[in-house]
């Protein structure tokens, strides 16, 4: 099974404990030497097959960390090695910082998170859920069945919303309880299966026509992260909004004339539209309501 190989010093090992715990807890495959190596095996051996094998790499930084000699080092420059084989639009390693030390020239370039900060983890665990596939999660398969064809529905419930607000479009009207309900049904779909792709494709281009172009761009980031590979990668869907936004217009191609936000929209759906300040973008709001509806 597809695992995230965790790095770290002896002396973070309890940090690092509670790290790989949370991991597990959050549906994540984590690996950790003190737990996943079993008694007897050459623990050399199994932690460099760990790097190869691993789909996400975490380095944990520390002041602990960055100037010991010794295995952890080993382990960067490997991984490092492993990364060098990947696509420049993939992501493998991505390191964390445990306190507020400096980060190692050789992976300066790599945009790390600051688990120590209150919104460390919800931007590990966002990231995780943009990277990771389905099959990294541990779930039961049946209730992933359900949850899709769950999802499926809320999501032909958005576009249909979004149909009605076209056509009222074309008199002349805005309608933003059309948008207000396509918001609130494509975050039910996600709820129930953040891995449908159309989904995500789809709230980014109601995000658009509210005025949220950057959520939108992180939605399409997503969706983009969920294409299956082939001759229409990322998907017919993905590029007409894509083109959209970028065109600043409606699917059609006309330009867009959006009229400023209700009030009553906006306090209805501030915990859909309100950013942390400060943040440039993230999936706050979007997880909160992923598990809390």
């Amino acid at each position: 099974m597809d695992h995230i190989f965790i790095s770290y010093a002896r002396e973070d090992e309890v940090k690092v404990t509670n790290l790989y715990r949370s991991l597990k807890k959050a549906g994540f495959n984590p690996w950790l030497d003190q737990f996943d190596i079993l008694p007897g095996k050459n623990w050399e051996d199994e932690i460099r097959k760990s790097i190869k094998s691993a789909t996400i790499f975490l380095a944990c930084l520390s002041s602990n960390s960055i100037y010991k000699r010794g295995i952890v080092q080993k382990e960067l420059k490997l991984a490092l090695d492993v990364l060098n084989e990947f696509p420049d639009n993939e992501v493998y390693f991505i390191p964390l910082r445990l306190d507020d030390c400096e980060v190692p020239e050789k992976i300066s370039k790599l945009q790390w998170i600051d688990l120590f900060k209150p919104d460390g983890y919800q931007r590990l665990f966002d990231s995780l859920s943009i990277y990771l596939t389905p099959k990294v999660l541990n779930v039961d398969i049946d209730s992933i069945k359900i949850s899709e064809r769950v999802s499926d529905e809320y999501k032909e419930r958005g576009r249909n919303e979004v149909r009605e607000w076209g056509k009222k479009m074309i008199s002349g009207k805005w309608d933003w309880y059309n948008l207000g309900n396509a918001l609130e049904d494509y975050l039910d779909a996600i709820k129930n299966n953040p891995y449908n792709q159309h989904a995500w494709t789809n709230i980014a281009y109601v995000y658009y026509l509210i005025g949220y172009t950057d959520i939108a761009d992180t939605c399409l980031a997503r969706s983009y992260k969920l294409a299956k590979p082939g001759p229409n990668f990322p998907g017919r869907n993905y590029k007409n909004v894509e083109k959209a936004i970028r065109n600043n217009s409606y699917l059609s191609g006309g330009q867009i004339n959006r009229p400023s936000i209700p009030n009553w929209f906006s306090e209805k759906y501030q915990d859909f539209l309100n950013l942390k300040e400060g943040e440039k973008v993230n999936f706050h709001n979007i997880k909160f309501y992923i598990e809390n509806f």
